[in-house]
């Protein structure tokens, strides 16, 4: 089944704030087409969106995932969680590691310089970072530029997919793994590891006993690794 592509424009990240807010996105299928999304509807399409059995595709969408389990409502989250384990999430960066792996050729994996290397042309702009002013204001308000970028990475993004998938090189269940992996590394880059506080206290107990151990181990080694103990001042091989 074909996917839909999805590309999100956030705020700038920064420190403290390595999830921000999504303002706008685009979403591109051939039945469907080109549609462009403000922040008032992102809740509602990503809902339907990951509702339906079309696997959703980006690029690096594993900040685009942290940005939405930051922003999005509970429902929206479980969707999400639900996509990852079916499956049902493709990433055009991560399926590209993949094809490195596989025939040793490695380049850039910017979207732009990766579409490049499969002859799609893919146009930049200046505008990329500067998609926060819009955040909660209408598409009326979007110059022509920044809604020409919007548009542009879902539609290209979704030829380069198709070009990346039909080397027969990817299959579903590699991309599937790797890209849930992709995903737990970045929530630990972004948040950190949490635990339960309990957990944690019996993991440091239990390493403290092992670390006793092993320095009493090791205080019973005599010079040629053997075990000994000692007795009345003695070192006694053990």
């Amino acid at each position: 089944m074909d996917p839909v592509a999805l590309d999100f424009e956030t705020c700038c990240f920064a420190p403290g704030m390595m999830a921000p807010p999504i303002v706008c996105a685009s979403t591109y299928h051939p039945q469907d087409g080109l549609r462009l999304w403000t922040t008032e509807e992102l809740p509602g399409m990503c809902e339907r969106l990951f509702s339906e059995p079309a696997p959703v595709l980006g690029h690096g969408f594993a900040y685009d995932a942290c940005c939405m389990l930051e922003e999005m409502p509970e429902r929206v989250r479980r969707l999400l969680w639900d996509k990852y384990e079916r499956d049902e999430m493709r990433d055009s960066l991560t399926t590209e590691r993949i094809i490195e792996i596989g025939t040793g050729v490695r380049g850039k994996l910017a979207l732009d310089d990766l579409a490049r290397r499969y002859g799609i042309d893919v146009q930049k702009s200046i505008v990329r970072t500067d998609f926060g002013r819009y955040l909660g204001r209408p598409i009326s308000d979007y110059t022509r530029e920044h809604r020409r970028y919007m548009g542009g990475d879902a539609a290209e993004l979704y030829t380069l997919f198709k070009r990346q998938w039909n080397r027969g090189i990817v299959s579903q269940r590699d991309l599937g793994d790797l890209m849930r992996g992709d995903l737990w590394l970045r929530l630990s880059s972004n948040y950190g590891i949490r635990t339960d506080p309990s957990r944690v206290h019996e993991l440091e107990r239990s390493t403290q006993e092992e670390v006793d151990e092993l320095t009493w181990v090791a205080q019973c080694l005599d010079g040629e690794g053997v075990p000994t103990r000692k007795i009345d001042g003695t070192n006694v091989k053990i």
